[in-house]
């Protein structure tokens, strides 16, 4: 029995001995022995440095391109569009107003600017100075112009915008005699009833009533005449609003004759 636990104990300390003297290879091996494993992790991280100067010329060219494009003028000459930034000058307006209206250009007298505006803004554009879009087609037979031009449009919007004004004049002109008269009543009876109260003792109330409500009457009929000129002035700006319609709708059949003479 004893010399069975001898042979153990022998085994045992034998054992150890391999263990003790094989573990420093291994772990050599381990740390040498594969070298893609090392290389791996010994190996820094891969960084990229951009190119700063290209980057702000990128950027200043980006930002600077929608600035070009807006400057961008179209070629001077018949059959261009043209926005408020852009648009040719006139040397004057020939016919109608700085909102519809067309005249020569200071570049070329021959070079006719017709103008629209509608809620988007004022839209230009350049005709010859003889073209049918702008005077009207010309009869076959006798070749004089029809009126179907820009320009008859413009004559017939002119006179409505000034009847426009004018009743506009007249509706405020009722409206003010309204307020005055209206006021001057009520200042009358005020006026009254101090005086004859502490003056005349009452004596007078019945002439200064009677100047009061003939004021305010007065005042009334003004009303009425306001609301009658008020209703001549909406009858008259839904006909110039329809001369607006026709003056756009040429100009876009201009555009799309391609302002042909």
């Amino acid at each position: 029995m004893k010399k069975r636990d001898r042979r153990a104990h022998f085994f045992l300390i034998l054992l150890l001995a391999v263990c003790v003297a094989t573990c420093p290879l291994v772990t050599t091996n381990l740390r040498s022995g594969s070298p893609n494993i090392s290389v791996a992790y010994a190996q820094p991280p891969i960084q990229f440095t951009p190119n700063v100067d290209e980057l702000q010329l990128t950027v200043i060219a980006l930002t600077a391109l929608p600035v070009t494009l807006a400057a961008a003028t179209p070629a001077f000459g018949p059959g261009q569009s043209y926005t408020e930034s852009n648009k040719p000058e006139v040397s004057y307006i020939e016919g109608g107003d700085q909102e519809f209206g067309y005249g020569p250009t200071k570049e070329d007298a021959d070079v006719y600017l017709m103008w629209t505006t509608d809620e988007t803004g004022t839209h230009y554009y350049t005709v010859a100075a003889d073209s049918d879009q702008l005077l009207g087609t010309r009869d076959a037979l006798t070749g004089s112009r029809q009126p179907n031009g820009f320009v008859h449009i413009i004559e017939g919007y002119e006179t409505k915008a000034q009847e426009v004004s004018d009743q506009e004049l007249e509706v405020n002109k009722h409206q003010n005699a309204r307020m005055s008269w209206n006021g001057g009543a009520v200042g009358t009876a005020l006026a009254g009833g101090l005086i004859c109260g502490i003056v005349t003792g009452g004596a007078c109330y019945v002439a200064f009533g009677a100047a009061a409500i003939g004021a305010w009457v007065y005042g009334l009929v003004q009303k009425g005449e306001m609301a009658s000129a008020q209703e001549g002035l909406d009858r008259l700006q839904g006909q110039l609003d329809r001369l607006e319609l026709d003056l756009r709708g040429k100009f876009d059949q201009t555009i799309d004759a391609g302002a042909s003479p």
